[in-house]
């Protein structure tokens, strides 16, 4: 099983939990953000320097590499889906 795969069923479930229902702030958001980029960077690994070090990936690395929306955006469309669940259910 890939890593990526793990993220996306088990990490993003645990850190969108309860979001749907909730209004976030903007600190919260940004420490979903931040928390999302710590786990990528996990996940994807070093990066070899040419001069034979290593550093870590940074944001723009990350985001060329994963290429999916951010947490943010899976936020607010599961907001949007339960916002929909609740108008069939009360109209």
């Amino acid at each position: 099983m890939n890593k990526n795969r793990i993220y996306k069923t088990a990490k993003r479930s645990i850190l969108m939990c309860g979001c749907e229902s909730s209004i976030s702030t903007q600190k919260e958001e940004k420490k979903l953000l931040v928390t999302e980029k710590k786990i990528f960077r996990k996940i994807l690994g070093l990066i070899r320097r040419e001069e034979g070090g290593l550093r870590l990936r940074n944001n723009q690395g990350i985001e060329d590499l994963v290429a999916q929306h951010n947490i943010i955006g899976k936020t607010k469309s599961a907001r949007l889906r339960w916002l929909r669940h609740l108008e069939r259910i009360l109209w």
